[in-house]
C-alpha cells in the first residue's frame, strides 16, 4: 500500500504531467515542437505507471487509463468487427535515459496508450549506447524494426559503439537509421518482463539493412511451450535472380544462410520500406514497385513477387523516406491492405485502400493475386465533415500513420503535431489528439515511424499480473 508521502510524491508528478500536457500542446501549436520536453513528459509517464518502490522487478503493469483523447460524437456506428484484443500505435524510435529510471534487471519498459496516442518503449543507455550522438552532425537513433502481435516481442537495432568497418550511411530523409562504423545489433525484446536479449553477430556475412530485416514466430516450440523466432534479412545478390536469406533462429541460436530464388535482376535495389510477417510468410515491402515474399522456413524458399495495385507501380522511385508519408502496406482484419494517398491538389486528394487477395500457386515467380479495391474519398469531403471541423486542424494534406489492425476502415494520419483516426467509408473523423514521440521531428513523421501493435492477450491488463512467459 503506498503511503501518504508517496501519494503525494505520486500527485506531484501528476500535477506536473498535466502542465507538460498543456505546455506540450501548446508547444506543438505554435509550430514549434519541443521534443526535450516529450522526453521529459516519457519519463514521468513511467514514473506514474511503473513507480520505482515497486519490487516487482517485471514492468507488467500496463495502464491503458491516461486522460481519453478528443473523441468525436458519431452519426453512426462504425461497423462492429466483434470482440477484441486491445492494440496500441508503438513508437518505431524509444526512449533512451539513465539506468536508474528502471527497476534492475530492466532492459526495456513499454508505456502502453490508448490510440490515437502513442506508446513509447524506453531503455537504458546500456542498450542503446550511441543513442542521439551526434555524429557528422546527424542523430543515431535506436529503432524498433519489427512487432510480433502473438508474444508481445519486438526486434530492436541499436548501434553500440565504433566498429572498424568503413562508415557508409543509410538515410531516410534526414534519419540515419544504419550507420556503418558503429558497430550494429539487435536485440529481440519482451514486453511481459522486460528482457532484451541479443542476438549473436553473424559470422561471414552481416545484416545490412534493418529495413529488409522481419521477425516471424517459429511454428517450432521450445520444451517448455514458449515460442520460438526466426528474424531474417533479404539480401539480393546485384545483377543476378538469386539472393541470400540471412536467419538467425531461437531454436538453434545460430545464424545460417539460405539461396533464393526468384529475384528479378532486372529490379533496382530494393525499397527496404520493412518487412511484414503475414499467413506464416515474410512479406519485403517496396512502396515503389510491389512485395516479394517466400517462407522462411522451407529448405529452399522461392520468392514470389506482388505488384502494387495498376497505377501504383513507379518507374523511379523517389528519395528515401519520401513515399512512407503517402503509402503503407499493413495488415488488418487478417488481410494485407495497401493504402495510398494519391492526387495533385490537396483538395483532389484521394484516400484509396485496397486488399490482396493472395493465392500462391507454389509454383510461378510471380504470385496469383488481386488488388481489390475496398474504399476512396477524397480529402475534400473528410474536410466537409462536422467532425473535422470540430477538431479544429486546418484544411491540409495529412500523412499516412498506421492502419486500424482490426477495423481496415479506420485509417490514422499526422497532420503537423496531430494524429487522428478517420472512418474513411463513412469520411468522419472518429478521435484526435497531440502526438507525442521521443522522434523523429515532427516534420518528418510518417508511416515508417509507428507500428500498429494488437496485444496478445497475455499482454492485456486484465493477464498482465499473471503472466510468466
Amino acid at each position: 500500500m503506498a503511503t501518504a508521502s508517496n501519494n503525494k510524491e505520486v500527485a506531484g508528478v501528476e500535477e506536473m504531467m498535466e502542465w507538460m500536457n498543456l505546455t506540450v500542446a501548446e508547444t506543438y501549436c505554435s509550430g514549434k515542437p519541443c521534443l526535450t520536453l516529450i522526453a521529459i513528459f516519457a519519463i514521468l509517464t513511467k514514473s506514474i505507471r511503473h513507480p520505482r518502490q515497486n519490487k516487482n522487478p517485471n514492468p507488467r503493469h500496463l495502464l491503458f487509463h491516461r486522460p481519453a483523447p478528443m473523441s468525436l460524437p458519431a452519426r453512426e456506428p462504425v461497423s462492429d468487427p466483434g470482440p477484441q484484443r486491445p492494440w496500441v500505435i508503438l513508437g518505431s524510435i524509444p526512449l533512451v535515459s539513465k539506468a536508474d529510471n528502471f527497476l534492475p534487471g530492466t532492459d526495456v519498459f513499454v508505456g502502453f496508450a490508448d490510440p490515437p496516442r502513442v506508446s513509447i518503449a524506453s531503455m537504458p543507455r546500456r542498450i542503446a549506447p550511441d543513442a542521439h550522438a551526434n555524429i557528422d552532425n546527424n542523430n543515431n537513433y535506436p529503432y524498433i524494426v519489427a512487432v510480433n502481435d502473438s508474444t508481445g516481442r519486438f526486434l530492436l537495432h541499436a548501434t553500440q559503439g565504433l566498429s572498424h568497418e568503413p562508415a557508409v550511411v543509410e538515410r531516410h530523409d534526414h534519419i540515419k537509421l544504419v550507420h556503418r562504423g558503429h558497430a550494429p545489433a539487435y536485440f529481440l525484446c519482451n514486453a511481459h518482463t522486460g528482457a532484451a536479449s541479443r542476438l549473436p553477430d553473424p559470422v561471414g556475412n552481416p545484416v545490412l539493412f534493418p529495413g529488409n530485416v522481419g521477425l516471424i514466430a517459429d511454428p517450432t516450440t521450445r520444451a517448455d511451450g514458449g515460442p520460438h523466432y526466426v528474424v531474417a534479412e533479404l539480401q539480393p545478390m546485384a545483377g543476378t535472380a538469386h539472393a541470400t536469406l540471412l536467419c538467425y533462429s531461437t531454436a538453434s541460436g545460430r545464424w545460417a544462410e539460405k539461396e533464393v530464388l526468384g529475384y528479378s535482376p532486372d529490379h533496382p535495389p530494393w525499397g527496404r520500406d520493412g518487412v511484414i510477417s503475414f499467413a506464416g510468410r515474410l512479406w519485403w515491402v517496396d512502396l515503389s514497385y510491389g512485395l516479394l515474399t517466400c517462407d522462411p522456413f522451407a529448405r529452399a524458399p522461392s520468392l514470389r513477387h506482388v505488384p502494387l495495385p495498376r497505377g501504383s507501380v513507379m518507374a523511379v522511385a523517389p528519395r528515401a523516406g519520401a513515399l512512407d508519408r503517402q503509402r503503407c502496406v499493413r495488415v488488418s482484419a487478417g488481410k494485407l491492405r495497401y493504402v495510398q494517398l494519391h492526387g495533385i491538389l490537396p483538395e483532389t486528394q484521394m484516400v484509396t485502400m485496397w486488399t490482396l487477395d493472395h493465392q500462391d500457386d507454389g509454383e510461378s515467380t510471380t504470385t496469383n493475386a488481386a488488388w481489390k479495391r475496398e474504399y476512396q474519398a477524397t480529402l475534400s469531403e473528410i474536410w466537409a465533415d462536422g467532425s473535422y471541423k470540430a477538431t479544429g486542424m486546418p484544411k491540409r494534406a495529412p500523412v499516412l500513420a498506421a492502419v486500424n489492425p482490426q477495423n481496415p476502415r479506420v485509417v490514422y494520419f499526422f497532420l503537423d503535431a496531430w494524429i487522428f483516426a478517420v472512418d474513411v467509408p463513412a469520411r468522419r473523423v472518429l478521435e484526435c489528439d497531440v502526438c507525442q514521440m521521443v522522434d523523429p521531428p515532427v516534420e518528418l513523421f510518417s508511416s515508417r515511424f509507428v507500428h500498429a501493435w494488437e496485444l496478445p492477450p497475455s499482454l492485456c491488463p486484465d493477464n498482465a499480473a499473471s503472466s510468466t512467459d
